[in-house]
């Protein structure tokens, strides 16, 4: 098990089906697998989980719904609150710029590698996570 899936079997985790478009435009495996991906925290300043207990992750769409982007996991970041609601619609690099100053670089080389990465596997570990939870 890896370190973040650890942290999402202890964690709260909010898994519900709400948000961008209706309420089911992400299932609960999609964004615990995302979430995973992303080592269950914001890949623009790092909160999540194992560094606040109350931190509340979310999905950010790399490009926005209003500007052509989908919900497919490429386009899909784990992002906590604060981040999320603070970017808005704003453009990556410009929210990067912003949010992340001289780290913007090396952020966005990180968000390139995660959303390269397969969701897949992390699918499967999600599944996994949530059959336990439901399980227990």
């Amino acid at each position: 098990m890896s370190n973040a899936a650890a942290v999402a079997t202890n964690a709260t985790i909010d898994t519900a089906d709400r948000g961008c478009r209706g309420p089911k435009w992400c299932r609960a495996d999609k964004r615990l697998a995302i979430y995973l991906r992303d080592g269950m925290a914001c890949v623009y300043c790092g909160t999540g989980p194992a560094t606040s207990e109350s931190a509340t992750l979310s999905l950010d769409h790399l490009l926005p719904n209003s500007k052509g982007g989908s919900n497919e996991g490429g386009n899909l970041v784990t992002c906590c609150g604060r981040c999320n609601s603070r970017r808005g619609n704003m453009d990556l690099g410009q929210w990067l710029t912003v949010a992340c100053g001289a780290n913007a670089a090396k952020i966005a080389a990180l968000i390139t590698e995660h959303t390269a990465l397969d969701l897949k596997p992390f699918r499967a570990e999600a599944k996994a996570i949530i059959a336990r939870r439901i399980a227990a």
